[in-house]
């Protein structure tokens, strides 16, 4: 009779004879809802401020518009920096290296944003967000599987894409006249 090789323990079943969680399984649907409807919601501000620009505002209006616009996807980019100081400080309780990594990006993405608002002008500041959009997501979809953040990378997706497609669409309503 011929022997059964084990399995490795990271593709072995468990006592139930289930699979081990996969890294890019999607996450459970119900206890996360508010995750999602947290970040359908930041996308829907987004669409707002953009369909504004799109309307005959004063200037003063639209003014305050392009501000809110790019205060809020920079806040976007501070919160994916936030993401990685959670994953720095849980490698940090776990384990006696600091995760350098992920605390200076963390601060980069947080000042690269406000730095693009506070200098640049309206129009090239939105396309330098979403230039900072894309590296955010591009690096996350790096180094979240290693995190066990793997499950949430559609959700990001959805989120860059649609941040990418905001910032972009709302310079080039800028560029209108």
């Amino acid at each position: 009779m011929q022997r059964r090789r084990p399995r490795p323990p990271e593709t072995a079943p468990d006592a139930r004879g289930a699979a081990p969680p996969s890294p890019y399984r999607p996450p459970p649907q119900q206890p996360w809802r508010f995750i999602y409807a947290s970040v359908y919601a930041m996308l829907l501000v987004l669409l707002v401020l953009v369909s504004m620009l799109g309307t005959g505002l004063s200037a003063d209006m639209r003014a305050l518009t392009v501000q809110a616009l790019q205060s809020h996807l920079a806040i976007g980019l501070a919160f994916s920096g936030g993401i990685h100081w959670g994953v720095g400080l849980r490698y940090t309780a776990t384990s006696a290296r600091i995760p350098v990594f992920h605390f200076i990006w963390g601060l980069l993405l947080a000042y690269l944003g406000w730095g693009v608002v506070l200098i640049a002008p309206p129009a090239i500041s939105l396309v330098l967000l979403a230039l900072l959009h894309l590296w955010s997501h591009l690096v996350d979809h790096r180094v979240w599987p290693g995190a066990g953040l793997g499950p949430w990378l559609r959700l990001r997706l959805h989120y860059t894409v649609a941040a990418i497609t905001f910032c972009l669409a709302g310079a080039g309503l800028l560029a209108l006249p």
